[in-house]
């Protein structure tokens, strides 16, 4: 994995590539890797933007591509971060995964997969506060 990020005045700029090989033939076929997939090759931008004090907007892109015909996805999000306080932050993202092939990657992580080929939109928000 190598990633790495830089700061052009207000915004952040962020970018990264993994590649995970795993146990190789000892890999079974299971709902969560139909084909039995041994590499996950994934690469990602983002970029987060301080409009003001108290207002940061998030926007990313991750896409991945899994060997032995498994398909890639590429998922994309917005988002914002609202500072209440230095303690207690507001947050909202909005996203949308588009699988391709059997992929069939969540927007995300649940029990809920789409099915292969198919995407799927998501959304969450809440309050962050640190005590």
């Amino acid at each position: 994995m190598i990633g790495g990020s830089y700061k052009i005045g207000d915004a952040k700029l962020y970018a990264g590539y993994s590649l995970i090989a795993s146990s190789g033939a000892d890999t079974l076929a299971d709902p969560t890797n139909p084909t039995a997939a041994t590499r996950n090759q994934m690469e990602w931008l983002g970029i987060n933007y301080q409009v003001s004090v108290s207002l940061q907007l998030i926007a990313a892109v991750y896409h991945a591509n899994v060997n032995h015909g498994g398909g890639s996805g590429t998922l994309g999000v917005i988002g914002a971060d609202y500072f209440l306080s230095k303690r207690t932050t507001l947050y909202a993202t909005v996203g949308s995964m588009f699988n391709g092939g059997s992929a069939a990657f969540p927007v995300e992580v649940s029990d809920v997969q789409p099915q292969s080929g198919r995407s799927q939109q998501g959304a969450y928000f809440g309050v962050v506060h640190y005590f």
